[in-house]
């Protein structure tokens, strides 16, 4: 199957080398480009615990001048793969892992205490959960700082316009609400309309298939769970 990325880089490339290993070709074409801003001071004083939902925090931590002074915290995170990034950064205190933001709201809220302090959450710009109000309903301060930008890609890469526009691409993998959006925007824009439609297009929640519906896309595919390991066993399993 000829697979079509849109997932943001480093992160799109990892993914085409575990779908090569499975027999499928891959186009990458990132619809959002990670970026990172002058590092924000971070508010390190008596967090009882940090929050991290995603890898492109710990990234943007790498060289942060305030890094060693959060290691010692207890870390929530999203993700086996970021809690192995985390270690290596230095994070001695995993406290625990979930598979999705949601989850990991609900295991926060369990194991910690709104009068134990604030919860340092380290976030991009945008979010397709709302950590703070999930655990704010809880009785929960939370201390958001923005680590990372991702700017919405202008168009489609030349070699995925031509594999689109020659019919070469099977199916595009959805992995995010936004990106999900952005595709949809783009096919208006590079009028790619008939030719998506016939796609298959495998996405990693409901919610980033709702966002692709209002396009008259119907072949739409769901993982069992939000996570890479998922996707692949989906593409992997699929039977037209």
């Amino acid at each position: 199957m000829h697979l079509l990325i849109t997932r943001p880089e480093p992160d799109a490339q990892s993914l085409a080398e575990r779908l090569e290993k499975h027999g499928h070709q891959c186009t990458i074409s990132p619809l959002l480009k990670l970026t990172f801003p002058e590092p924000p001071q971070l508010d390190a004083g008596k967090p009882q615990a940090l929050i991290i939902t995603s890898r492109n925090a710990l990234r943007a931590l790498k060289h942060h001048p305030q890094r060693h002074e959060i290691f010692k915290f207890p870390l929530f995170l999203v993700g086996a793969n970021s809690a192995e990034i985390a270690e290596k950064a230095g994070f001695t205190n995993i406290a625990a892992i979930a598979r999705n933001a949601a989850s990991l709201a609900q295991i926060i809220a369990s194991q910690c205490s709104p009068d134990q302090g604030p919860l340092l959450y380290l976030s991009g710009s945008q979010l397709a959960f709302d950590m703070e109000k999930a655990l704010g309903d809880h009785g929960f301060a939370v201390k958001r700082t923005t680590l990372y930008e991702m700017k919405p890609a202008d168009g489609f890469s030349n070699e995925a316009k031509e594999a689109l526009r020659s019919g070469a691409i099977d199916a595009v993998i959805h992995l995010s609400p936004r990106t999900a959006t952005i595709f949809s925007d783009l096919i208006k824009r590079h009028e790619l309309k008939s030719i998506t439609e016939k796609l298959i297009h495998f996405c990693l929640s409901e919610n980033i298939a709702k966002n692709l519906e209002h396009t008259s896309i119907h072949n739409i595919h769901i993982t069992a769970n939000p996570d890479i390991s998922s996707m692949i066993a989906l593409i992997k399993d699929y039977k037209s």
